[in-house]
């Protein structure tokens, strides 16, 4: 099935393919339709016990605007009130990104474009 990140927005938790390292790395879509990466730093700590011999630890964890992305960005979480994995239910977002800010958000289950994300955005004078 190969890696991915995981991305929170609007208060779930989604994996997708598009964000840039696919190491199971944390990303967030913040109100403004911003795109944020958790930033760290990681040494290898040797552990024969463990699988591969050790583990990355990570430390100075802090969150960066990914202000050099732009594109699209799929994301994806279980649709557990549809049945779920199991029944092929998916809710899944595309968002296009200019500069790390969401420019259109489009539900893929029915390829419609979202407009309520825009909405928040200019009642908070943000677009």
């Amino acid at each position: 099935m190969g890696m991915f990140d995981w991305l929170e927005f609007d208060g779930h938790r989604y994996q997708s393919k598009d964000t840039p390292r696919q190491l199971c790395d944390e990303y967030r879509i913040d109100e403004q339709g911003r795109i944020w990466e958790e930033q760290y730093e990681a040494e290898w700590v040797s552990d024969p016990d463990r699988l591969f011999g050790g583990y990355l630890e990570q430390h100075n964890r802090h969150w960066k605007l990914c202000e050099d992305l732009s594109g699209v960005v799929r994301f994806y979480r279980e649709n557990q009130e549809a049945g779920g994995y199991q029944a092929g239910a998916w809710i899944e977002y595309e968002a296009e990104f200019e500069n790390g800010q969401m420019i259109s958000l489009r539900s893929v289950e029915d390829n419609r474009f979202v407009d309520w994300y825009k909405q928040g955005m200019e009642d908070k004078g943000l677009k």
